[in-house]
């Protein structure tokens, strides 16, 4: 495999270190394919581009930490469209006119006409109020936020995964048991020379 261009291999390094994907760098114009990017780190080409590839991730990933605190710290305004119920609409299927009922038959809204013809009963239809809120997108910060702490924790688990102090207190108990071993062990060497000397 031919080794990447220099001017290549320069901007990917730029672009890991600044926190971006390998995907969405590959992705750039004039970029190689992720796969082949990879493959050149696997067979070090050229030489030392692997342990290059590679501290530029670790820098990316610091860049990436540091990005969850700017996006819990600045809020994301965004619009949220919220549905909610308004009751019904009865429609009449031939002319799609508003219908109402009329204390013993359905007639059209508009001209107090009766229902098209071959029509007996008017179609139910839901309505619905829309209301349109400007607010943080907190749900979408949130999923970013999870994202990138999932991803820092998988690939440098000892910098970012979640620390889990585990304290079985086994310690006295696995004493005591050495201790009872070593006595029995004691207990029958001295029975074995006492059967000995017999």
């Amino acid at each position: 495999m031919e080794p990447l261009p220099k001017e290549q291999i320069d901007e990917i390094l730029q672009r890991l270190a600044a926190g971006e994907t390998l995907r969405g760098i590959c992705r750039s114009p004039g970029m190689p394919p992720s796969s082949t990017v990879r493959w050149c780190v696997v067979e070090d080409t050229p030489p030392g581009f692997a342990a290059l590839y590679a501290r530029a991730r670790d820098i990316g990933l610091d860049e990436q930490a540091e990005q969850t605190i700017e996006l819990s710290d600045n809020p994301r305004l965004g619009e949220r469209v919220k549905r909610k119920d308004a009751g019904y609409q009865w429609i009449c299927p031939k002319c799609e006119q508003e219908c109402r009922w009329n204390s013993d038959h359905f007639e059209h809204e508009s001209d107090k006409s009766a229902l098209c013809a071959g029509v007996a009963k008017p179609d139910k239809r839901p309505l619905y109020e829309t209301e349109v809120v400007t607010a943080d997108m907190v749900e979408r910060t949130r999923l970013q936020l999870d994202t990138r702490k999932w991803y820092l924790g998988k690939l440098a688990p000892r910098r970012y995964g979640d620390r889990l102090l585990v304290d079985t207190g086994s310690t006295d108990r696995l004493d005591e048991l050495a201790k009872a071993v070593l006595k029995q062990a004691d207990d029958g060497a001295s029975e074995l020379d006492k059967s000995e000397g017999e």
